[in-house]
């Protein structure tokens, strides 16, 4: 074993006491991993290894001269953490239960995760040394406090910074707008007050941007260059050109007010969007629509009104959302993204009716779960066009033939002449003939009347005076 350089024991459930016989002969080790195992190290605190390990009193790694990495993560390793000088590029000791400061790092490591210890103090020791390698940070669910550093101009391009989940207080540092390909920057649950600096702009490759449960206040200046500003306490800032990979915004449970940017609308690639626990208000921009691919939308507990955007309609890749505790009012849009949600995504607006919610208006209608399909559209739409048209091509035809005719008469005296003698041989020939039909049909329809009164009353009309011979004759030819 005396040659052996990599070792790797991580996630083999292994249960068992690892003791100075099992490392003793391990000296050309260059990396070691025990990650994931219920593990438990005895070593002697004057023992001193090939690789100068001491445990448990401290951790020394300051002899793997020639390590790259260096995983212990999800074990239950306690204690102290200190090293001078660490060459090592990858130090993974997440989920274990290290306490005391943050070790000194080395201009050489490029990786280091320290999160979900109890890990407390300061960030002093990320200030000692300068040009730091580091491109990926994450000291999360720890218990560091203190103020924020300002140095970071001095770290080489960070891409990965996870600082959330402690008791860090004070303002967010202007170095920085510095990491300029600064993809992940994570502040949540900490304690942060105070503005957001313009040199935020200069982020320009950020995607996951996390401020949320902070205390953000204070005057915030553009950060961003197109849309509207976002306010944070009186104070603005905008979305938009600069941060056009921006896919991730979460700034819940802050002191933001006035409206939504519309620049917001303008983040194409966004897929979540997170303004929970805040005093927003109006309305809700109908541009938000233009958010295709987003996926989570939760803006609730705010005091948005109005009614919700139809263009909400058009996010097919809405998994998720949130609009309770608002006011806003009228109809929920029809569709199956919006009506297929959960209840409690609309509760809280009291003048929110229409399915999911079981508030319906009274005399409303059922709305229309199922939204036409394209071609559904596109044929009704054609029929309204072509009836329309219809409707139009008539009314221009009779308009124009009735005022040809008539401009006729008025301009032609011998036509108009011909049209009212037409017009009264007309009435002449008609109205003869008309005029004996209906004297014909009334002489019968008298003759009738008077044969049924005979026969009912046959005795007294045939004895009145000058009637009963006339009578007589009619029920003659009725015999």
């Amino acid at each position: 074993m005396f040659a052996l350089k990599e070792l790797d024991l991580s996630k083999n459930s292994i249960c068992s006491t690892i003791s100075e016989a099992h490392l003793s002969n391990l000296s050309s080790l260059m990396y070691m991993c025990t990650s994931a195992n219920p593990l438990t190290f005895d070593f002697s605190s004057n023992w001193i290894p090939p690789f100068q390990l001491r445990y448990p009193s401290n951790l020394v790694l300051e002899p793997f001269k020639r390590n790259k990495a260096l995983n212990l993560s999800s074990n239950d390793i306690r204690g102290k953490l200190f090293w001078k000088s660490v060459n090592i590029q990858d130090i993974d000791l997440n989920s274990n239960n290290f306490d005391g400061p943050l070790p000194k790092l080395s201009t050489g490591c490029l990786k280091i995760n320290l999160s979900q210890n109890k890990f407390s103090g300061t960030l002093i020791s990320l200030s000692i040394v300068e040009d730091l390698s580091l491109i990926f940070l994450d000291i999360s669910h720890n218990h560091l406090f203190g103020a924020l550093l300002d140095n970071w101009m001095h770290f080489q391009d960070p891409v990965f910074l996870n600082l959330g989940y402690n008791i860090f207080s004070g303002r967010i540092p202007t170095s920085l707008g510095h990491l300029v390909s600064l993809q992940t920057l994570i502040l949540r649950n900490n304690s942060l007050c105070g503005e957001l600096h313009a040199s935020l702009r200069n982020c320009s490759s950020v995607g996951f941007v996390d401020f949320g449960l902070n205390k953000l206040s204070g005057q915030v200046p553009s950060v961003l260059d197109w849309g509207r500003p976002l306010t944070i306490k009186g104070q603005e800032f905008e979305y938009g050109r600069n941060f056009a990979y921006l896919k991730m915004i979460d700034l819940s449970t802050n002191k933001l007010t006035r409206e939504i940017p519309k620049g917001i609308t303008r983040l194409l690639e966004l897929k979540g969007l997170n303004l929970s626990g805040n005093t927003f208000y109006g309305n809700v921009p109908h541009e938000i629509g233009q958010l295709k691919v987003l996926e989570c939308l939760d803006l609730s507990t705010n005091r948005f009104l109005g009614k919700i955007p139809r263009s909400l309609f058009g996010l097919n890749f809405l998994a998720y959302l949130d609009l309770s505790n608002n006011y806003f009012s009228g109809r929920i849009p029809s569709g199956t993204q919006l009506q297929g949600f959960n209840i409690s995504a609309y509760e809280g607006n009291t003048e929110l009716y229409g399915k999911p919610l079981e508030n319906i208006c009274p005399g409303d209608e059922p709305a229309d779960l199922d939204p036409p399909s394209s071609d559904e559209y596109e044929v009704n739409q054609d029929d309204s066009e072509y009836e329309l048209r219809l409707y139009i091509y008539v009314a221009l035809g009779f308009g124009t033939t009735f005022w040809a005719f008539i401009g006729t008469l008025v301009l032609n005296r011998g036509w108009r002449h011909a049209y009212f003698l037409f017009l009264e041989n007309l009435n002449e020939r008609l109205y003869v003939p008309i005029t004996v039909c209906i004297s014909r049909v009334r002489r019968k329809v008298k003759s009738f009347e008077l044969v049924i009164y005979c026969k009912h009353n046959k005795k007294a009309f045939c004895d009145a005076p000058g009637e009963s011979q006339a009578g007589n004759n009619l029920l003659k030819k009725e015999s």
